[in-house]
């Protein structure tokens, strides 16, 4: 079949398939470059045709990226029928104001974490009522933060039934747009991911 991505949605993959093929798009995130032919110009509107067919609702929680995940499923027509809405907390105080990941979680993880990660996919998903909510944290470059060097970080993915996290690292010297273009074709993907493995777990038809 020429579209990997319609095989899984259809029944007719495997989930250990386009794990396979998704943990391909994460690796061509991580290295900054294209994406080859799993590129966001195509996963992004089988994600939101997927997720109609499926009468399922998004929502997505950026730092790092800065609304970019939810800019690039805005330019895929029909995204007004999947997309609940999206929020940017840049800063930490906004993390925990907006979204309510615990003040005390981020002075002792700090924001640069996958439970932070978690906590802002989580918090997306009650704000927005959304099925699915992805989430986005990390440094954005050029300079390291709190040790951290640019281009780590993480992204999370809530479901009712799953919560799922990708620590994602971009070498080299990228810069921000670079790194934030590469976090964004990893949230798609992750998101893909996380939805196979809840249809797999029998929660959609």
């Amino acid at each position: 079949m020429n579209n990997p991505y319609a095989a899984a949605m259809s029944g007719e993959g495997s989930a250990r398939n386009i794990d396979t093929l998704l943990s391909s798009e994460r690796a061509h995130s991580e290295s900054g470059g294209s994406l080859g032919r799993f590129e966001t110009e195509k996963s992004a509107p089988l994600l939101i045709d997927w997720m109609r067919e499926l009468g399922l609702r998004l929502a997505c929680a950026e730092s790092l990226t800065g609304g970019m995940i939810a800019s690039t499923l805005v330019g895929v027509p029909g995204a007004s029928d999947v997309l609940n809405g999206g929020v940017v907390t840049y800063a930490d105080a906004m993390k925990t104001k907006v979204l309510g990941v615990d003040a005390d979680l981020l002075d002792e993880k700090t924001a640069y974490s996958p439970e932070c990660a978690m906590s802002m996919a989580a918090g997306a998903l009650q704000l927005f009522d959304a099925d699915v909510a992805v989430s986005s944290t990390g440094v954005a470059g050029p300079e390291s933060d709190l040790g951290v060097p640019a281009g780590t970080g993480f992204l999370g993915c809530a479901t009712p039934y799953t919560m799922q996290v990708w620590p994602i690292t971009v070498p080299g010297e990228r810069t921000r747009q670079e790194i934030r273009e590469a976090f964004t074709r990893g949230a798609i993907a992750l998101v893909l991911r996380t939805l196979i493995h809840d249809r797999d777990k029998g929660h959609y038809e």
